[in-house]
């Protein structure tokens, strides 16, 4: 089976999307699958090869790349809807079996224009979160060249259920980690060595995109109230309100944006790994469902501190692998974080749970199911 994954983005890239998004393709190119990953390429660049990938991600070179010339630079609207139009004439896209991507825009063209089997796999819940686009999502349901669609949690596989999706065509495949890139395993101790932090102070880290819009106001004041604690937030790409207000604050610390195994081990130096505990990036803002980061973190073995949110559900159980609080309500956070910081033995049982529970998580079993979903809809 040949799989052409179209792709709209220039690589490599540091986004955490990128990341998945290298991860299922080499993995998927494990399998007996042919898998070319399509990418654009700017106009008077040499481009990006495999080479630079599997360097950069630290993943196996399993797959071909090849890049099309479109509308990169340009607007970013342009971008996109030009590189799923122009992927569609190459080659390896007419001779595949199967497209397959992450871009709303390729799939429209290739519905449009083509009569290749579709797969989009996406970790939105569109038709919840974006009511005015079901009109799209109403048309191309019954389409008999899109066979599937993958998300990333039950949460966003609802959605689509909801407004009439055959239940063949939907599946929830979560994502993972690659345990080869948490290696070494580093002990408390051994991680803030190497990185300056604190050795007689617990850590609370957060790893990810620093923005307000994260819920990492809230986080600050997590740290305001528990000043014993250091408070680490690592993503950080510029100055924002989070960054200018914890400039004062002697207990926080803000990392820039670092390369995976940098905040690898920042995740080792940590006695909690923080979720913001808010809604706001799920139900406002709607750019992060199931974060990613949740099973890097289940996988250092670590407590995790977060929200009890929808999209958690099979995934992180309060007391059981995390402790979970009422989302955006300080005083339960409050009193979560100091239960945590209090009580060492809750946090081993937690920690050890959420390592165990993650043991299957991995990058290729999840690519491994998938490619044998797109087996048995084609």
């Amino acid at each position: 089976m040949k799989i052409a994954y179209i792709n709209d983005q220039i690589f490599p890239c540091g986004d955490t999307d990128c990341e998945q998004i290298m991860q299922t393709v080499s993995n998927m190119g494990k399998t007996s699958a042919e898998v070319t990953f399509i990418l654009p390429k700017k106009w008077f660049s040499k481009g990006t090869d495999i080479d630079e990938l599997a360097k950069y991600y630290q993943i196996e070179k399993t797959f071909k790349v090849v890049q099309v010339k479109s509308l990169f630079p340009s607007l970013r609207l342009f971008e996109k809807y030009g590189h799923g139009f122009v992927s569609l004439f190459s080659k390896h896209v007419k001779n595949a079996d199967v497209i397959y991507t992450r871009n709303l825009p390729t799939v429209v063209a290739a519905l449009l224009f083509t009569n290749k089997k579709i797969f989009y796999e996406t970790y939105r819940n569109w038709p919840e979160q974006m009511a005015f686009m079901n009109w799209l999502f109403n048309k191309i349901k019954n389409k008999k060249n899109l066979k599937g669609i993958i998300l990333h949690s039950q949460f966003a596989a609802d959605s689509y259920l909801k407004i009439g999706y055959e239940p063949s065509k939907i599946i929830a495949k979560r994502n993972g980690y690659d345990p080869k890139r948490i290696q070494p395993v580093l002990t408390k101790e051994q991680a803030r060595e190497k990185l300056g932090l604190p050795k007689d102070r617990k850590i609370l880290t957060y790893a990810g995109h620093v923005s307000p819009r994260k819920g990492l106001l809230g986080v600050l004041d997590l740290a305001d109230s528990n000043k014993d604690a250091y408070f680490v937030i690592a993503g950080s790409k510029g100055k924002t309100e989070v960054e200018e207000r914890a400039e004062n604050m002697e207990n926080v610390k803000i990392v820039p944006w670092l390369k995976f195994d940098k905040v690898v081990e920042y995740l080792y130096a940590a006695d909690i790994l923080i979720v913001p505990p808010t809604l706001g990036p799920l139900k406002k803002v709607g750019n992060t469902v199931l974060p990613i980061k949740t099973f890097l973190y289940m996988a250092c073995n670590r407590v995790i501190f977060g929200p009890d949110s929808p999209d958690f559900k099979g995934v992180l159980t309060e007391n059981v692998n995390a402790k979970l609080v009422e989302p955006d309500n300080f005083e339960k956070a409050d009193k979560g974080i100091k239960e945590l910081l209090n009580d060492q033995e809750l946090c081993d049982k937690l920690s050890q749970q959420a390592y165990v529970d993650t043991k299957e998580l991995t990058y290729q079993k999840r690519s491994a199911d998938i490619v044998e979903f797109i087996r048995e809809r084609i």
